[in-house]
């Protein structure tokens, strides 16, 4: 006779494994060492437990955070974001591949406001949660809409040194990111690799240019204690407006396939209350009917 508990373990399992596809689908190929899905209300990373902290209730469902800025800036102190464990990029570019990280964000922005920042690494020059301007300070910052430079009003990639200088790469003049649109960027830096190539920015699985990193720039050892989703280093520049559906961090250089495989994978969907919990459900029903019987 078959043993009826050996059901329930191949539901119970089966049900784990439809869980970790959609995780396993995204990351083929690459390091994932930090994931926020924001699929379950929280801002926590599913993968490598360093949660975030939401700051001043952005609403978080349905599998992203929105981030309502208009009218405020970084400086602000209702300015919504999301606060990102400190050092968690110097971690994963010494933790894997020594001098090597990657980033994929996806997001909508909503409100077209020049320098406002998705996605800051770094720090300031007034330090920890202080957004005082950051001219003599490392940082990593992706700016949607430019307004100035060259070219300007660009949709840019880029990277500043303590000492002073910066490096970026940039869309084509008067190319920022679309509106109300989901966008995946995904952001490369290796210190080892060829001169030029350092710094390398892909939109939606396509390279758009690489750079060299700015002298004095470290990945490996930068101060990096304000690592934020929707707010910037600078007090005046506006705070980002917009939603964010997924973050991940990788502890290595990804390639351009990594990159052409995370934008056709997509974000991880929000699970459903489909074959994971109707296969739970049925598990427990069937062991009920067992007992009554």
């Amino acid at each position: 006779m078959k043993n009826p508990n050996n059901r329930n373990k191949f539901l119970l399992a089966s049900a784990a494994m439809a869980l970790s596809l959609p995780l396993a689908v995204q990351n083929a190929g690459a390091s994932v060492v930090n994931l926020y899905t924001f699929n379950d209300g929280t801002a926590n990373d599913s993968v490598g437990g360093q949660n975030a902290v939401a700051i001043n209730s952005p609403v978080i469902s349905g599998g992203s955070v929105t981030l309502a800025n208009s009218g405020l800036n970084n400086a602000n102190g209702s300015t919504q974001y999301i606060d990102l464990p400190n050092g968690l990029i110097s971690t994963a570019s010494s933790g894997g591949t020594s001098g090597a990280f990657s980033f994929s964000i996806w997001f909508i922005a909503t409100e077209s406001r020049n320098w406002a920042t998705p996605l800051s690494f770094g720090t300031t020059d007034g330090g920890e949660n202080a957004a005082s301007g950051a001219g003599s300070s490392d940082y990593i910052q992706l700016i949607p809409d430019t307004d100035g430079g060259s070219p300007s009003n660009t949709f840019r990639l880029t990277a500043h040194s303590a000492a002073g200088s910066e490096l970026g790469v940039s869309q084509a003049q008067d190319q920022t990111a679309p509106l109300n649109t989901l966008i995946n960027v995904v952001g490369v830096y290796d210190l080892s690799a060829a001169a030029g190539s350092q710094q390398s920015f892909y939109v939606n699985g396509v390279l758009v240019g690489s750079s060299d990193l700015p002298a004095g720039l470290d990945i490996n050892t930068f101060t990096n204690n304000n690592n934020w989703l929707g707010r910037g280093q600078w007090d005046g520049d506006g705070a980002w407006v917009g939603s964010i559906d997924e973050l991940a961090i990788y502890d290595n250089a990804v390639d351009a396939t990594d990159a052409a495989n995370i934008y056709a994978a997509g974000p991880v969907a929000v699970p459903e209350p489909s074959a994971a919990a109707l296969m739970l459900g049925a598990a427990a029903a069937a062991s009920l009917r067992r007992r009554r019987a």
